[in-house]
């Protein structure tokens, strides 16, 4: 059965428009961006699973987002938070988005205040792209990490070791499945007797970045970008979103169609037998 249903995708990829696609992995169809816009509730978490500084990725994150908020008319209503932005800073991120908006500072002025200690700034310019839909259709960016200094702590000496202050009240570590393909993500870089530790530290950043997007969001219509390996399998920040959001949350994996041989293709689409579903959608970029 899955053998003909991929041979039934991998002939469609060459039937349809060059457009943007999006996959619908519950009801396996391809949909366009408006008719994957129609089916995205109005109040909810839309968490957008990314590969890091991959232009035709961030790019389809602005219009992913501006599809949404045209579509359900939320404008001056909701919230994008961004993996890269620490809540310490949240203040200073919100003066400076302002400033941005009103055209007093460029893009990358505004990249060089939130990112400070970077030597460069400019790798940042293609996530103008979400920036500039938040401005253009004015919604607000929310800061939602947790600063290195804090991680360092529990790769150090454990969870146990961090201010009690600091961690959200429904921190958990993650899954079993989760631990796994971390286990199988770090390849053997971080030592056998510190994995415990390492993972601590990302279901840490996991639940943080629950936590804060509910308490900075001023908002019911929320995006999260985060790199994917947070949001495969609905497991990591969609579990922890899970547990302190009422609303309905949407996953999205965004990747870049060009020189995706038929393998990739393949588990794209129809995920993994052991985790199942990628995501609730797959948006292809760069489809040719």
């Amino acid at each position: 059965m899955r053998v003909i249903l991929l041979i039934s995708l991998f002939l469609t990829c060459f039937t349809v428009s060059a457009e943007d696609r999006v996959f619908d992995t519950k009801k396996q169809r391809f949909l366009t961006v408006k008719e994957f816009a129609d089916l995205i509730p109005p109040r909810g978490q839309v968490v957008l699973g990314e590969y890091h500084y991959q232009g035709n990725i961030q790019k389809a994150q602005g219009k992913i987002i501006k599809a949404i908020v045209d579509r359900h008319f939320r404008y001056d209503e909701f919230s994008v938070a961004w993996e890269f932005l620490n809540y310490t800073d949240q203040t200073e991120v919100v003066k400076s988005f302002l400033a941005y908006r009103a055209k007093e500072i460029t893009g990358l002025e505004l990249f060089k205040k939130w990112f400070p200690n970077s030597t460069k700034p400019e790798q940042n310019l293609p996530y103008l792209s979400f920036v500039d839909v938040a401005a253009s259709l004015g919604g607000e960016v929310v800061a939602v990490n947790a600063p290195r200094k804090y991680k360092r702590v529990i790769t150090a000496d454990g969870i146990g070791a961090l201010d009690p202050n600091l961690i959200p009240p429904t921190y958990e570590i993650g899954s079993e499945n989760y631990l796994k393909r971390f286990k199988e993500a770090m390849g053997g870089h971080v030592p056998e007797e510190k994995i415990k530790n390492y993972f601590e530290a990302q279901s840490y950043t996991d639940s943080i970045m629950a936590h804060q997007m509910m308490a900075f969001s001023a908002f019911d219509l929320q995006f999260l970008i985060v790199g994917a390996f947070h949001s495969d399998y609905l497991d990591g920040v969609v579990r922890e979103i899970g547990k302190t959001h009422v609303n309905e949350t949407t996953t999205v994996k965004i990747v870049d169609k060009a020189d995706m041989d038929i393998t990739t293709y393949r588990e794209i689409l129809l995920g993994s037998r052991s985790y199942g579903r990628f995501a609730d959608y797959i948006y292809f970029t760069n489809w040719k």
